[in-house]
């Protein structure tokens, strides 16, 4: 994730495929790692993913690169909503970054 922002946006987008691939590895990995981002990430790591890869996503004019950055920060709302319901009792450390 820290390569993800390390690059220039701007530069990703002269590849187009690069570009998409960016926010199809984001989604997959926001449908899946959530658990991980928020045991293993620092909370500041998630908010440069979401200000720097997925705002700038939703204003893009590509449906693709809108539709994957949708879909992650709808898999992150959920998976908050769902934590906040009910926190994990496994993993408390989970439930207090959450």
């Amino acid at each position: 994730m820290k390569a993800l922002l390390n690059q220039k946006l701007d530069d990703i987008k002269n590849y187009k495929k690069l570009h998409l691939q960016v926010y199809h590895v984001l989604e997959e990995f926001f449908k899946k790692h959530l658990e991980l981002i928020f045991l293993r990430f620092d909370f500041d790591l998630v908010v440069q993913i979401i200000e720097k890869l997925l705002l700038p996503g939703i204003r893009e004019e590509a449906f693709e690169i809108k539709s994957c950055a949708l879909l992650t920060i709808d898999c992150l709302n959920e998976f908050i909503y769902n934590n906040l319901k009910k926190p994990s009792k496994k993993q408390p450390t989970m439930a207090q970054n959450v």
